[in-house]
């Protein structure tokens, strides 16, 4: 059984999804072992003077997601597969700040190795196929993320 860290800061984050990931296999497993890494782009993003407003908010909502006790997809019961939610509402942020900032910004805070904007596509291309569109509209509602539209997103 996993359990959400309640408190702490970025790093203790990161390290508590690289820990709980570490080892996964199965479903998604090619996104799921990205959640820490995700998880340290989105905020990093968040660090960055420039991001303001609509986006910033769009960027702490998916950081707090990751943090918030009842989720969706529950860590306590699927473990870590149960961050597929993490990464749908995560991808869905940043495909809204790709469009709205453009791939530059993501591309200059990714640390890791591939090319982010296909990262994220790939990962909203899984969890559409492990997320039903009510389990998908429930992580929209508690997350506080309204309906963001954004141009050639599919």
């Amino acid at each position: 059984m996993v359990k959400k860290k309640k408190n702490g800061s970025a790093a203790s984050v990161y390290t508590y999804l690289k820990e709980t990931v570490t080892g996964y296999s199965g479903k998604s497993e090619e996104y799921i072992l990205l959640a820490p890494h995700i998880f340290e782009l989105l905020t990093d993003l968040l660090s960055l003077p420039e991001i303001e407003g609509k986006n910033r908010l769009l960027l702490t909502s998916a950081v707090a997601y990751f943090v918030a006790p009842r989720d969706v997809i529950s860590e306590q019961v699927h473990g870590a597969y149960g961050f597929i939610d993490d990464l749908y509402l995560s991808a869905y942020v940043l495909k809204a700040l790709r469009v709205s900032l453009g791939v530059g910004m993501l591309r200059r805070s990714w640390r890791e190795e591939g090319d982010i904007s296909e990262i994220i596509d790939g990962i909203y291309k899984e969890s559409l196929k492990s997320l039903s569109p009510s389990q998908r509209e429930q992580i929209l509602i508690y997350s506080g993320v309204e309906e963001v539209n954004y141009p050639n997103a599919d």
